[in-house]
């Protein structure tokens, strides 16, 4: 296992930012009974909102340094290795794997 700490570019969490700004938000469908549902997917005004918290509200370098205030470390996942099949390795291990 190699231990490594959590540190994600300015750069990159600025990159991710300008996507959520540029998003072109679309319309759900209108049926009746769905409006405000989560009948053709994710609700479109709890989406909204979510993005909005994650660029305004969420302070990623809090959060990051609590994670780093634990142990963080990187490991082989030997099934996924030994199979070579990425299908093949069990949700958690799909996950993890870069």
């Amino acid at each position: 296992m190699t231990p490594f700490t959590i540190s994600v570019p300015q750069k990159m969490l600025d990159a991710i930012a300008a996507k959520v700004r540029a998003y072109e938000w679309h319309e759900m469908p209108v049926d009746d009974g769905v409006q405000g549902s989560w009948a053709y997917g994710a609700n479109l005004d709890f989406m909204k909102a979510l993005c909005a918290y994650w660029l305004d509200g969420y302070d990623w370098r809090k959060w990051e340094k609590a994670l780093n205030a634990f142990p963080q470390f990187v490991a082989p996942v030997e099934r996924a290795h030994r199979d070579g099949d990425f299908r093949a390795a069990c949700p958690d291990e799909r996950l993890h794997l870069r």
